[in-house]
């Protein structure tokens, strides 16, 4: 896992090299990897906050990423990412989509 953690950087590095579609499947490969491959943990939530912030900072927090938190998350990591439940229709900042293309 650390050695995918690593590759995740310089996946994201360089942007102008991968289009958007591709940026937002890294992003949610990325936090559906920690999911399944650490067990639940406060270390978990730390390596899935820090991939998600870095992804809604870069602008590719799609549907798919909040499904993802949403299997995945503990109700504590959902409310502290998103301010709610993506069950209950959070929707994320504008800002953190902007680079999402529709389907």
């Amino acid at each position: 896992f650390n050695m995918v953690r690593d590759h995740q950087e310089d996946a994201t590095t360089d942007t102008y090299t991968l289009d958007a579609t591709m940026m937002g499947q890294i992003y949610h490969l990325f936090i559906k990897a920690s999911f399944n491959l650490m067990p639940s943990s406060r270390k978990r939530d730390d390596v899935v906050e820090k991939i998600f912030r870095k992804c809604c900072q870069d602008g590719y927090c799609s549907q798919r990423i909040l499904d993802e938190i949403s299997r995945g998350g503990s109700s504590e990591l959902q409310l502290k990412l998103l301010g709610g439940f993506v069950e209950d229709g959070v929707q994320p900042q504008e800002e953190w989509t902007r680079n999402v293309q529709a389907p």
